[in-house]
């Protein structure tokens, strides 16, 4: 028998296990492959027309898109859920001898059917369990396996406060597989309107082939709690969040609340130039105009919707916080040994950064770029400066990961940066590209890294404010989510 690299990628998922169960037709093959290899690997197997008797555990069962094409498949699927999270199958599921301690891991494989139609199979039939949950994807598109680990579920689920939300369900729409602030932002909402006992999702804007929708990094945000956009339920019970960078879901949406999310602002004028149906001040109207609530990430925001909000609509505060691992560590990271080190972010300001990189070239500049969170901060941790010029669309969380990871912040003026309120540091460290000299610059730049015990003093406040932002951030929420507004 041939076996793909699908089948051997399995097979590797599943190494060291005790015990496995087979469920379907088109994964009884599987079980010769597992013998063969795991020698002392107990394996059961059962067709979809088969009667599930034992009450023994596994740790791991691997379930086939063939159940559902069988007419007991959909009875399979409400049986697991009557189980409630126990591990192993049973005959008598509600019989508590029959619920084992042992932590199963789930695998839905998906081969012999297109993967969006045994997504939505697998959640339309009540499968709670497998209810959108993380989706690992191969090359071929429609090669994938769905994984949920129960001990990881009924962790988040213990964390649960219960309090009465506004909502029934909330949607939050997000672009797919994409790791920035702003995405990581929408996938922490999420959490934490789960974490107090609301119902929400993240759902994702798909577009082209369906591929790995939840960045690895967030999957701790939303575990068991991924939609996407066709899956919403357009009701008025219901809420759906819409980014400023996706503002034409407006249109998608006909029943359930409007919640528009200013994120920032330059991202979003930048995308009515791709998408807008007028001039930029006619696609606000309209926005305005279908918008039930406002919500606002930065003073910048809040400024700006004020300017064209005529219809009076609510403007509520939504902030934001930094990543745990920036937080966690920040009484650490200013105990570390600095070096003397200029980091800059490569995707903003670039042209201003190049004149000082240009007039002081025995200075070490280093750009922040395809870094995992953890080695953003490892490099944070290193340096004593870093500079931050270009447009600030919103409350960057940049420059606050280098404040809390005890970097001097140096900034210009544009955006958010141009207030104190999004970005509260001394004025010193704050230059106008458009005024000061690449010199002037390079100078501070220099006075920073000689005098930087001196200095780190002045951003005392600031990481102050930056250790308070996660508090703020559950406030804005409950009274958005769970309060009255």
């Amino acid at each position: 028998m041939n076996y793909t690299d699908y089948d051997l990628m399995l097979l590797n998922r599943i190494k060291g296990a005790e015990s496995v169960c087979l469920i379907g037709e088109d994964v009884l093959y599987f079980q010769q492959l597992i013998q063969m290899i795991y020698k002392t690997v107990t394996v059961r197997s059962y067709g979809a027309s088969e009667i599930l008797g034992s009450g023994d555990g596994f740790d791991y069962i691997l379930i086939g898109d063939s159940i559902i094409k069988e007419g007991a498949g959909k009875d399979y699927l409400y049986r697991f859920t009557d189980i409630g999270f126990m591990t192993g199958l049973s005959g008598n599921a509600g019989k508590e001898e029959n619920k084992t301690k042992k932590d199963t891991t789930i695998l839905a494989v998906v081969k012999t059917l297109p993967m969006d139609f045994c997504c939505n199979a697998f959640i339309r039939a009540g499968y709670e369990i497998l209810r959108s949950q993380k989706l690992r994807v191969m090359e071929n598109a429609e090669e994938a396996y769905f994984l949920f680990d129960l001990k990881k579920h009924e962790e988040q689920e213990s964390e649960k406060i219960e309090t009465p939300s506004r909502y029934q369900t909330v949607y939050v729409l997000c672009p797919k597989a994409v790791k920035t602030g702003g995405a990581e932002l929408l996938h922490q909402l999420v959490y934490h309107i789960n974490r107090l006992g609301g119902n929400a999702y993240i759902t994702y804007i798909l577009s082209g082939d369906r591929e790995l929708l939840t960045v690895p990094a967030f999957e701790r945000y939303v575990y068991g709690h991924v939609r996407t956009v066709p899956e919403i339920i357009d009701e008025p019970e219901n809420a759906v969040i819409i980014p400023e960078g996706w503002f034409i879901g407006v249109d998608f949406v006909r029943r359930a609340k409007r919640l528009f999310w200013w994120l920032s602002v330059d991202n979003f004028l930048e995308a009515c130039m791709d998408y807008r149906r007028g001039s930029i001040e006619q696609e606000i109207a309209l926005i305005c105009q279908k918008t039930d609530i406002h919500l606002y990430q930065s003073a910048y925001a809040r400024t700006f919707v004020e300017l064209f909000n005529g219809e009076g609509k609510p403007l509520l505060p939504l902030s934001d916080y930094l990543n745990d691992t920036f937080l966690e560590n920040s009484e650490a990271a200013l105990k570390d040994e600095k070096q003397d080190m200029v980091l800059y972010n490569p995707k903003k300001g670039i042209e201003f950064t190049s004149l000082l990189m240009e007039a002081a070239p025995d200075l070490p500049w280093k750009p922040i770029e395809n870094l995992t969170t953890e080695q953003v901060q490892e490099l944070l941790r290193k340096a004593k400066v870093y500079i931050d010029f270009g447009n600030h669309p919103g409350k960057d969380r940049i420059p606050r990961e280098a404040a809390i990871s005890g970097c001097i912040v140096i900034t210009g003026r544009r955006g958010s940066a141009a207030n104190e309120e999004d970005v509260p540091i001394p004025d010193q460290y704050k230059l106008d590209e458009e005024t000061k000299a690449p010199a002037e610059a390079v100078s501070l730049i220099r006075d920073c890294i000689g005098s930087y015990a001196e200095r780190i003093g002045d951003f005392a406040a600031y990481r102050d404010k930056i250790l308070k932002e996660k508090d703020v951030f559950e406030t804005d929420l409950k009274m958005v989510f769970f309060g009255e507004a």
